[in-house]
């Protein structure tokens, strides 16, 4: 039996593809909020719960998960008539659904009166009381000798790669940023994240780090082989300035110096996975700090 879904909301480049019949696939992973769809041209497409915010590349659809949709990895996928089609096991209808597309704020105002050197101070008093341990911020008493040198080795190469940053030597930066790459536990790396939400925030304009992104972009595209695809997209599309809903809210706070607003927006953020979403809260910190630095060093 054929499952038939509704989508709510779509990354609006990817619903255009649906609607026009421009998107064919295979489903790469299943999980029990997300069935991820590998494709040629596109990348990875991702399907999810209601209750998972949007993403670039991502359909969420009307269910609160998965499993009614019975994927399985391999199943091949395209779009058909208005919707997306897995043969023999599910489809969704984009008729209703409504674009959405990732606008990360322009920081220039916070950024000329200081304003994101209090923003990163408050995300670091969030961090400090609800950030989750184990993957950047380690834990207070390491499970085993492996953990602790991987805690060892991110908490050198964040600190290392944000120094380089500072001083401008951006080949030791690249140096730093690929000892990141694929590390650290959880599906996307803790190092991953980190830099998830670093190229984020050097996406946003209106900064000095802002002058960083094509670095990011460069990196990134080169180091495609060093992680999985699901984490390595998001790291590709935060270069972008492509991310999901909640990283925007972040962002949008600290656009508007508003310190209520950004600790809902962070702890939504930071409840993303097991560490992941605290790893990417520190690493949009860290790039807020590193405006400071640029900015007292001018």
């Amino acid at each position: 039996m054929v499952t038939t879904a509704t989508a709510l909301t779509a990354d609006g480049r990817l619903l255009e593809r649906i609607r026009t019949g421009r998107l064919e696939g295979a489903v790469h992973s299943v999980f029990d909020s997300v069935v991820n769809v590998r494709t040629a041209d596109v990348g990875l497409v991702s399907l999810v719960a209601r209750d998972v915010d949007n993403a670039p590349n991502t359909l969420v659809v009307e269910v609160p998960s998965m499993a009614p949709l019975r994927a399985r990895p391999g199943a091949h996928v395209l779009a058909r008539d208005g919707r997306l089609v897995c043969h023999g096991r599910f489809t969704v209808d984009v008729a209703k659904a409504t674009a959405w597309t990732a606008e990360l704020p322009d920081l220039a105002g916070e950024a000329e009166s200081d304003g994101l050197a209090r923003m990163a101070t408050e995300l670091g008093r969030i961090l400090d009381r609800e950030g989750r341990r184990g993957g950047i911020r380690p834990r207070p008493e390491p499970a085993g000798t492996i953990e602790t040198g991987v805690s060892r080795t991110l908490a050198e190469a964040t600190q290392r790669l944000i120094e380089s940053l500072g001083t401008g030597d951006l080949d030791a930066a690249g140096r730093w940023a690929e000892r990141l790459i694929g590390l650290g536990p959880g599906l996307t790396p803790s190092g991953d994240d980190f830099l998830t939400g670093l190229a984020a925030a050097l996406a946003a304009p209106g900064t000095r780090i802002h002058a960083l992104a094509p670095w990011a972009v460069e990196l990134v595209a080169t180091c495609r082989a060093r992680t999985n695809a699901i984490s390595w997209t998001a790291m590709y599309e935060a270069t972008r300035g492509r991310v999901r809903e909640s990283i925007v809210s972040v962002l949008s706070a600290v656009a508007a110096g508003d310190a209520e607003a950004l600790r809902p927006a962070a702890r939504k953020v930071i409840s993303i996975g097991k560490t992941s979403g605290t790893d990417i809260v520190t690493g949009m910190q860290a790039a807020l700090h590193l405006e400071r630095e640029l900015r007292g060093a001018a």
